[in-house]
């Protein structure tokens, strides 16, 4: 009797620990995605219109930035994933800080918290600030990290929700990028 009892715990733990690692798999493959936006019969589909605060109080909206394509990644520091992908963006700012507006977007943080963190860290990527999770929502976001491209005329060309690697990072100022 008490090995049977044994053999049922164990086939259960068994099966638990296999639909684990099966809905791991399968959100991860999932979550790991830079996908283009959808393109209507009309044209291009223009990135929502935001503004945001920056460390020095004050305020940048999508309006101000039209010319230079955009990566917009909204992040916490309180979020492990956002805390993985942050070299890749303070790389990719590095390079192409120039030729792109690169909004790093704390979402509902003090910007004490996010601050220190950056600090830290010795990011040099601008930082701005969603003090109420308003821009936030108005991208539809349910979850962190997540990015954004958008080129210079201001319209959303792909996206990434969840962490990105540098590849998917490339992969993505490369659709916004004006090609030579």
């Amino acid at each position: 009797m008490k090995n049977k009892k044994l053999l049922i715990l164990l086939l259960v733990f068994v099966l638990i620990l296999g639909g684990a690692g099966f809905l791991y798999t399968r959100l991860n493959s999932q979550s790991n995605n830079i996908s283009a936006d959808q393109q209507g019969t009309q044209g291009p589909v223009a990135a929502p219109a935001f503004t945001l605060i920056d460390s020095s109080g004050s305020t940048v909206s999508l309006e101000d930035l039209r010319g230079k394509p955009i990566v917009i990644n909204f992040w916490a520091t309180w979020c492990n994933f956002c805390v993985r992908e942050m070299p890749h963006f303070e790389a990719a700012y590095d390079q192409y800080g120039e030729d792109v507006h690169f909004l790093m977007v704390n979402v509902q943080e003090s910007p004490e918290t996010a601050n220190a963190f950056l600090d830290k860290n010795g990011y040099s990527f601008p930082v701005y600030y969603d003090k109420t999770g308003r821009v936030y929502s108005t991208f539809g976001l349910s979850g962190l990290p997540a990015t954004f491209f958008i080129d210079a005329e201001g319209n959303a060309i792909a996206q990434a929700k969840g962490a990105i690697n540098q590849e998917m990072l490339q992969r993505g100022i490369d659709m916004v990028l004006p090609q030579n």
